[in-house]
């Protein structure tokens, strides 16, 4: 996400030039329109304070270009994989996650 927000754009996965044109049909990956989400939609959002692919500053960026209501969770001795690969991660994020989906399930 850095180097496509550094560009002030939340782009789709940028393929490089060649690959862009066969997947998107333009020489450049495409932004997303975050206005078509929904007001009233509820994201859950996670990031770490390790994570060198993604920063901090880049996330709140991204946070204040989304129109709905989102659940932030930080974790500050997170990097990039251990949202996948932390022996702990089940505690830390899928619980919460879940519990998340649950909170909204619950209510609806």
């Amino acid at each position: 996400m850095s180097a496509v927000l550094k560009r002030g754009t939340f782009s789709k996965y940028d393929f490089g030039l060649m690959r862009n044109n066969e997947v998107y049909g333009t020489n450049v990956a495409p932004p997303y329109d975050v206005s078509n989400i929904p007001k009233d939609f509820s994201m859950f959002v996670a990031y770490g304070g390790k994570d060198a692919i993604t920063v901090p500053h880049d996330v709140q960026r991204l946070l204040d270009m989304l129109p709905c209501n989102v659940k932030v969770s930080y974790l500050a001795s997170y990097a990039h994989f251990d949202f996948i690969l932390g022996t702990n991660a089940k505690v830390h994020v899928y619980n919460n996650f879940i519990s998340f989906f649950m909170s909204k399930l619950a209510s609806l």
